[in-house]
Formats: C-alpha cells, sequence, structure tokens
C-alpha cells in the first residue's frame, strides 16, 4: 500500500514558482471558491479574451466568453489560442474591468 498525503487546501503561489493559472471554467458559472474581485455580478469570470484584470490568471470555457460555443470542448480552443497569444506576448494587453458596485446603469 502507498502512503498518499492530504490534499493541500491552500497553496503559497510564488513560493511554488507558480505565475500563471488557468481556469478552465465549464459550462455554469458557480466560482464561490475564487477568492478574487473578477466575477462579474451575472457571476461569470470578468475577462476578455480570457484575460482576467487579476494578473497571471486566466480563463477559457466559460459559456458565451468570446462566442457562441466558447462553453463547448471544441469552441474553447479558440479561448485557449488567444489566452496563449497573449502569454507569449502576440496580442495586445486586453484588461478587463469590472462595473463598480455603486456606479450608475448605462444605458
Amino acid at each position: 500500500m502507498v502512503a498518499v498525503p492530504p490534499t493541500p487546501t491552500r497553496l503559497g503561489l510564488r513560493a511554488e514558482g507558480i505565475g500563471t493559472v488557468l481556469l478552465a471554467t465549464g459550462y455554469r458559472p458557480s466560482h464561490p471558491w475564487l477568492r478574487l474581485s473578477v466575477t462579474a455580478p451575472d457571476g461569470t469570470i470578468a475577462q476578455r479574451r480570457g484575460v482576467t484584470s487579476a494578473p497571471g490568471v486566466y480563463v477559457v470555457g466559460q459559456r458565451f466568453q468570446h462566442r457562441r460555443d466558447s462553453g463547448y470542448i471544441d469552441g474553447a480552443r479558440h479561448n485557449a489560442q488567444a489566452v496563449v497569444a497573449h502569454l507569449l506576448g502576440r496580442a495586445a494587453p486586453l484588461v478587463p474591468t469590472l462595473p463598480a458596485a455603486n456606479a450608475a446603469p448605462t444605458s
């Protein structure tokens, strides 16, 4: 029998040398575990072509992320291509902004 260590509940990204986190979010927007201020009012992760406002945090696979098929495996590949292009410096910086909590709605 092989002893399996317990699953960590926290991870020090800097201490582990991790500079990029890619969230493959799936079809339904439910991220109660995400402790970053990147969640939009509708529950999705605010992003533009997979780039969030949190440095080093990217997302693929959200429903209607950029295309109608973004929430499906075949469609998520387009989002992944955009994220990779950004990471390789081949895309213009795209940083989304969240609406202010007390901002007046725009029409």
